[in-house]
């Protein structure tokens, strides 16, 4: 498993346990939770980790522009395989 696809994982199964009722990160059960409030967090969650680990302080509009340039980067660098 490469580096992208263990982060990948762990954070996932981080993400699952605010949704796993025995987990002492519960947050809320899948069907309480409000889509757009739950990806707006991820969105800020993502935001706050980046501007805290590159000292910079993106906004949430400036960090969607940043996802975006690492999805295109790691599309076209993973064209071929």
């Amino acid at each position: 498993m490469g580096k992208y696809e263990n982060y990948t994982f762990r954070l996932v199964s981080a993400i699952n346990e605010v949704f796993n009722e025995e987990s002492e990160h519960f947050i809320a059960s899948l069907d309480e939770i409000d889509a757009t409030t739950l990806f707006t967090a991820l969105l800020g969650a993502s935001n706050y980790v980046f501007n805290d680990l590159t000292d910079d302080n993106k906004n949430l509009i400036e960090m969607t522009h940043v996802l975006n340039s690492l999805a295109v980067q790691h599309i076209v660098k993973n064209s071929d395989k």
